[in-house]
């Protein structure tokens, strides 16, 4: 149970970082994502983010106390979005939240699961 949840929790982190992905990707070749590819991305993220702070929920429940407080800083993060200034720092900010997350996240299942 414990690898099927970290399991969920990464798959939802990185289909959330596909939407600030393109999106950066995009402004670096100065082109568009187009509205309908957009409006996809931006569901999948909303589904994927939402399925995160359930997981910083019932996180403790399975996971050890340094992936649940990882989750809580996502959390954190996240909300602090809003103070963002323009859509190249709001969406540079998201990519970083979701990378460091996964990356940090994917260390410490590692770890946790070998225990």
């Amino acid at each position: 149970m414990k690898a099927d949840a970290y399991t969920k929790i990464l798959d939802a982190l990185h289909k959330s970082k596909k939407f600030s992905n393109e999106h950066l990707q995009a402004m670096c070749k100065t082109k568009e994502v187009f509205e309908e590819r957009d409006k996809a991305l931006r569901k999948l993220s909303k589904d994927s983010h939402e399925k995160l702070l359930r997981a910083v929920d019932v996180g403790a429940f399975l996971l050890c106390e340094e992936a649940v407080d990882v989750l809580k800083d996502y959390e954190r993060q996240t909300d602090d979005l809003h103070k963002s200034e323009t859509w190249l720092e709001y969406i540079d900010a998201v990519n970083t939240i979701n990378h460091r997350t996964l990356t940090n996240l994917m260390l410490i299942a590692r770890k946790d699961l070998k225990q």
